[in-house]
């Protein structure tokens, strides 16, 4: 084994350039390696491909190198309900409503600057409530950016409500937008959408020439008007649709 000192770059009589670096070697078959470095500003560098860090008295959670990747992290014991987890925690003393505990940010290089430096998504948890002994309300927030820094776009509630486009959603599931609000699709050619507009008016629309069937085991009700928009549009009565309404275009109902 072996620890040396390298000059960074050559030393002149400028202090500043005359800076350092410890070098850590390790010898594997009679082969001297340097396997680490710590340079002048501190900084540590793991100088090997698939090095892994080990935590525990058993080394049982390692966090690995994976060259060109990133880093993996394992727990390393095979028995049954052996998860490994990783928790991001907050030792504030007082938690209250909007702050958040924890946060997950992703962010692309800077070469190019102004909106390619900015967060480009993120997801935080968010205290919903002051934290207390018998309460720890936090909703998840998932955020994205297209020409910003990411905003909140998804939510997740305590309560298990999810909201697209909303931030505090009053049911299991709340859409909201100023356009279609939901798509529901076969294939790329087949689908239906649901928009609401303003007043509560409300479109079901079917992609090609779809079908809208309604197959409810008891009553379809309805409280207020029900408009047909297709010329010829027909409604079907019975289990075998042998009764029929169809419109006539500029004429009437034939029965």
């Amino acid at each position: 084994a072996k620890i040396a000192v390298k000059k960074e770059a050559a030393f002149t009589a400028t202090a500043s350039t005359q800076d350092s670096s410890i070098f850590f070697s390790t010898s594997l078959n009679g082969t001297l390696t340097e396997q680490a470095k710590i340079n002048s500003a501190g900084n540590l560098s793991i100088l090997t491909d698939g090095a892994a860090v080990n935590f525990g008295a058993d080394g049982e959670v390692t966090l690995t190198h994976v060259h060109d990747e990133g880093l993996l992290l394992t727990h390393t014991a095979t028995g049954d309900n052996k998860p490994v987890t990783l928790t991001l925690k907050s030792e504030e003393d007082a938690i209250i409503a909007d702050e958040v505990l924890g946060a997950i940010n992703f962010k692309g290089g800077d070469s190019d600057g102004t909106d390619a430096i900015l967060v480009a998504a993120g997801i935080e948890a968010v205290a919903t409530d002051t934290h207390a002994a018998d309460n720890n309300a936090t909703k998840l927030a998932f955020k994205t950016a297209a020409s910003e820094a990411a905003t909140e776009k998804m939510t997740l509630t305590s309560a298990g409500n999810l909201g697209v486009g909303v931030t505090d959603p009053d049911s299991k599931l709340e859409v909201l937008s100023t356009s279609t609000q939901a798509k529901f699709s076969y294939d790329a050619d087949s689908f239906a959408t649901v928009t609401v507009a303003d007043a509560s008016h409300t479109t079901i629309a079917t992609g090609e020439s779809g079908n809208l069937i309604l197959s409810p085991a008891g009553q379809v009700e309805v409280s207020d008007n029900l408009s047909l928009k297709s010329d010829a549009a027909v409604l079907k009565f019975g289990a075998s649709e042998e009764i029929t309404l169809t419109h006539v275009a500029d004429t009437g109902l034939t029965l």
